[in-house]
């Protein structure tokens, strides 16, 4: 009798196994430096929503953390938005879903992959005025990381906004995180937590340089000096004119 061959955890695996480890639950908050970064570039987009209709899309929304706090920056803003939100993990969609719980604005989530574009509708929503993810692109293979940046901007509607909050593989920040990875997998020294060696840091620099040579967009990557992610911020102007 042969051992069955083991297979590697799929991103869903090893997320619903932090879920059962606690580490991710319906109260998770985010640290304060990429709370600032995300409020610096997604709050003034949304000051710019003053008609109805607007949709936010939040892709791999986890458990509800970021759509909770754009949600705020929604009703402070005076705005109205629709919220809407996918994730690949069931369990992550269920903690959003709870969060979201008896709240006047509802969050309308699925379970959803970023590199389906059939995961983008939802009911009569295609398009939506803000499209963002949070450390999603580093969930994927390397040959999958620009696919997915291309997919999710396929879902913004004219006039709209695509934001990519992520380490950048190029920068100090990813190398060093790179090497530690590297050391925690293949030496007896653990750097970092385990599950983050099964993530890879995208090039965000790379993406945003390949996606200016296009001229239907406006593209600029965002930072703020406390903390070590970057923001890609792709617009799709109404006019193709630039």
């Amino acid at each position: 009798m042969t051992d069955e061959p083991r297979t590697s955890p799929t991103v869903a695996d090893r997320y619903e196994d932090l879920i059962d480890r606690g580490v991710y639950s319906d109260s998770f908050v985010h640290g304060e430096p990429e709370r600032h970064l995300v409020e610096s570039v997604l709050r003034p987009i949304i000051a710019t929503f003053t008609d109805p209709g607007r949709r936010i899309l939040d892709c791999g929304c986890g458990p509800g953390a970021w759509l909770l706090e754009v949600a705020r920056f929604v009703d402070e803003a005076g705005a109205t938005a629709g919220l809407f939100g996918f994730d690949l993990t069931p369990g992550m969609v269920d903690l959003a879903a709870k969060r979201f719980a008896g709240r006047p604005v509802p969050a309308n989530l699925w379970v959803g992959n970023v590199l389906d574009p059939s995961s983008y509708r939802y009911e009569d929503a295609a398009e939506f005025s803000l499209v963002y993810a949070f450390d999603v692109v580093q969930q994927l293979p390397k040959a999958d990381q620009l696919r997915a940046v291309e997919t999710m901007l396929l879902a913004v509607a004219p006039g709209g906004t695509l934001v990519v909050f992520d380490h950048d593989r190029t920068s100090p920040f990813g190398r060093r995180m790179g090497l530690k990875k590297w050391l925690t997998r293949h030496t007896p020294v653990q750097l970092v937590p385990r599950y983050y060696i099964e993530s890879a840091y995208p090039p965000l620099q790379a993406f945003a340089d390949q996606l200016a040579r296009r001229p239907d967009l406006v593209v600029e990557l965002r930072s703020v000096p406390e903390s070590p992610k970057r923001a890609l911020v792709v617009r799709r102007p109404r006019s193709e004119a630039v």
